[in-house]
């Protein structure tokens, strides 16, 4: 299964494309990528030819919800109170009643601009449950926003100026109480929902995460499933390769080897 071939790749690109002849929102991209890949995963998992495939199948479907039930981006902060209220609850659920070792997938991310849905940008969390008291929260994010992710030079010859970044940017042993707080996932709402040309990544490493952990970004070990990877030079419109760094370290979490997981995904 290559994952990475152009004829996987052209999977995607239909989401790109409205009948008009513009791109889509980014919002309906990322549902496209994640739809498309929980088809696969599920495949997989009825096969049962990868380890950890059937939770990271259920993991997809899940955050697929969640992703279709965002509200559209307004900027009215007195509409979609019912709406936001009833997605904060879906992954205060979700993360509750994930088993030990389970995974949990999350949207987060910002739109600038009622008018212009393109104005958006989108990351995944991936919440790995370690006890019953206590998980992981690894923030995986191919856009704007990577300044904050640990750089390292690219090892590879030639000798190049390509910057690695490290992927995914990972919180440990955050208190349960702490991810499942529901005042937590609505502050990580609010601005994928309320739309501000203020807002960006700022939002996501200086005053989320640092929530979750106690401490600013730039002080987190290295994760042991991490790893540093190339930013796609023309961006990930798709989000195809977001979501399958996603799907990487949950299958590394789940016990997988680096070059399995690399492989799968």
């Amino acid at each position: 299964m290559d994952l990475h071939s152009p004829v996987f790749s052209g999977l995607f690109s239909r989401a790109l494309i409205n009948v008009d002849g513009r791109e889509a929102p980014p919002q309906l991209a990322l549902t496209k990528a994640l739809e498309t890949l929980a088809d696969v995963f599920l495949g997989v998992a009825t096969a049962k030819t990868v380890p950890g495939g059937a939770e990271v199948a259920k993991a997809l479907r899940d955050c697929l919800e969640l992703t279709r039930s965002l509200p559209t981006p307004t900027t009215d902060r007195q509409t979609e109170k019912d709406s936001v209220y009833r997605w904060v609850s879906m992954v205060s659920t979700s993360i509750r009643s994930a088993k030990i070792g389970g995974v949990v997938f999350a949207p987060c991310g910002w739109a600038n601009s009622a008018d212009d849905l393109s104005q958006a940008h989108y990351q995944l969390l991936v919440i790995v449950k370690k006890r019953a008291d206590a998980v992981s929260v690894g923030l995986v994010n191919l856009g704007e926003g990577m300044s904050y992710h640990p750089s390292l030079a690219s090892p590879a010859p030639p000798a190049t100026t390509d910057i690695l970044r490290r992927v995914p940017l990972v919180a440990q042993n955050v208190p349960i109480t702490r991810v499942c707080n529901g005042a937590f996932w609505y502050v990580l709402l609010c601005p994928m929902v309320y739309a501000h040309a203020s807002h960006g990544a700022h939002l996501v490493y200086e005053a989320l995460f640092p929530y979750l952990s106690r401490a600013p970004p730039r002080t987190y070990q290295a994760d042991e499933h991490a790893w540093f990877q190339r930013i796609p030079a023309g961006g990930d419109p798709t989000y195809t390769h977001l979501v399958l760094a996603a799907v990487r370290y949950a299958l590394r979490t789940s016990g997988m080897s680096k070059y399995e997981a690399a492989w799968c995904a």
